[in-house]
């Protein structure tokens, strides 16, 4: 389990000024089931989701779990590849990964090659891609890693073989996942959980 322990977190905004996501918010979320994060401001959704994958942390409270190996959060928004280095290479991406997970380099080149598709792009820089290319590089990458738990921020903008080849990981790797879509069929779909984010509160 992920618990929330009376979780504040606010997010700055150039054009709003300071807007509260969540307010005071105690929750336990499991990290080894398909969960996903529903409610009306999109916002408040990826701030829950980057707070239980470690990369946000709280204003106030406590986010609090046992060891487990969490994935960097899949942006399959409109610009995609948000775990991706843009000024590195597809397979110096591939390199770096590697060195962080403690996995063999040529071993995850090969998997990702596999899985990816994108041939002599991989020697461009991941900057140059459009957003299709880095969704298709950074899912390969991600879901080649044996995370404990995956999280996606707008799983429905991802292809459906994209969105098959996270899930091939969730059950190789007996792994979760912890995603966040506006489509509810997505919901009918993958998930088991429901998180309703409203008001900045969690139920």
């Amino acid at each position: 389990m992920i618990h929330l322990h009376s979780v504040t977190k606010s997010m700055v905004d150039r054009n709003s000024g300071v807007s509260l996501m969540l307010r005071n918010a105690t929750a336990s979320i499991p990290f080894d089931s398909r969960v996903v994060i529903l409610g009306h401001n999109p916002a408040e959704l990826t701030t829950l989701l980057h707070l239980l994958a470690g990369s946000e942390k709280p204003d106030s409270g406590s986010v609090v779990s046992g060891p487990f190996r969490r994935s960097p959060v899949i942006n399959a928004g409109p610009t995609g590849g948000g775990a991706l280095v843009p000024r590195l290479t597809g397979l110096e991406n591939i390199e770096f990964f590697a060195q962080m997970n403690g996995i063999e380099h040529g071993r995850l080149v090969a998997l990702v090659e596999a899985s990816c598709h994108l041939g002599p792009l991989l020697r461009v820089q991941t900057g140059k891609y459009d957003s299709e290319q880095r969704r298709a590089l950074e899912v390969a990458l991600v879901s080649a890693v044996p995370y404990d738990c995956y999280f996606v921020d707008k799983l429905h903008i991802l292809n459906k073989n994209l969105i098959w080849q996270l899930l091939r990981a969730t059950r190789e790797h007996q792994a979760g996942l912890i995603f966040t879509t506006s489509k509810i069929a997505k919901v009918a779909q993958f998930a088991r959980i429901g998180v309703v984010v409203r008001n900045g509160s969690i139920r």
